[in-house]
């Protein structure tokens, strides 16, 4: 029992179900409809944005086993590039809705389809509204097929190659990687490299790459395989 009611308990447990579809939509703006690694009901994603546009560069790293590196040119107005969300959004926290169904009173449902057995259950649904937009074919590239061997690691040429696919600039181009890409970036012997020290032990972390920023995020996958190439 929630002393301040169910649907006081609905609103507390929120933030871990928003925290939940920002990661889904951050899968899909990756992964989009692929069957694999997104889902077929979202939207289209970067991986389909470069490969329709012919923006990729391939690595030769063994399928189920590699990364990929996505260099993308965020562009505001309605012929630009980036994120759409529900033209009634104000905030961050409202691009997820929640509404306690019912209301507030539980509904049955059956916890074992052989007895027919029955429990209680109180219901709210969570949805929203979110797609990514791009409108020319200078907005998204990928650097994809990397990995953690030595010929199949990025190299700085095909980097700025990557950053050239976009035409990108230091104000609104970012590359997205995940730890993975990011260690092999990392490694890389090049002045193109931007580093800042961090701590009084020296630990160096990778910034930029020729001025272009570099976004670390997990759900882009180690283990991709050629059905997205």
């Amino acid at each position: 029992n929630w002393k301040a009611g169910k649907a006081a308990y609905f609103d507390a447990q929120r933030p871990s179900y928003l925290e939940a579809y920002g990661q889904k939509v951050s899968n899909l703006v990756f992964y989009g409809d692929d069957a694999t690694f997104g889902d077929v009901a979202g939207f289209r994603g970067l991986h389909q944005f470069a490969k329709a546009y012919g923006n990729e560069i391939a690595g030769s790293g063994t399928s189920g086993s590699t990364t990929t590196i996505f260099a993308v040119k965020f562009r505001s107005g309605v012929n630009g590039c980036g994120m759409l969300f529900d033209n009634q959004v104000m905030g961050g926290a409202d691009i997820m809705k929640s509404t306690v169904l019912n209301p507030n009173i539980p509904v049955l449902e059956v916890t074992n389809t052989t007895g027919n057995q029955k429990k209680e259950v109180y219901q709210v649904v969570h949805k929203g509204t979110s797609s990514f937009l791009t409108t020319s074919t200078y907005d998204v590239a990928r650097y994809h097929s990397l990995q953690d061997d030595t010929s199949d690691r990025p190299t700085a040429r095909n980097l700025n190659a990557l950053i050239d696919l976009v035409r990108g600039e230091s104000s609104n181009t970012f590359l997205f990687m995940n730890r993975l890409g990011r260690r092999l970036v990392n490694d890389l012997k090049t002045t193109d490299l931007q580093t800042n020290v961090m701590d009084t032990d020296y630990n160096i972390v990778v910034d930029m790459f020729n001025g272009i920023r570099i976004i670390l995020d997990d759900n882009i996958s180690s283990v991709e395989t050629d059905a997205l190439d």
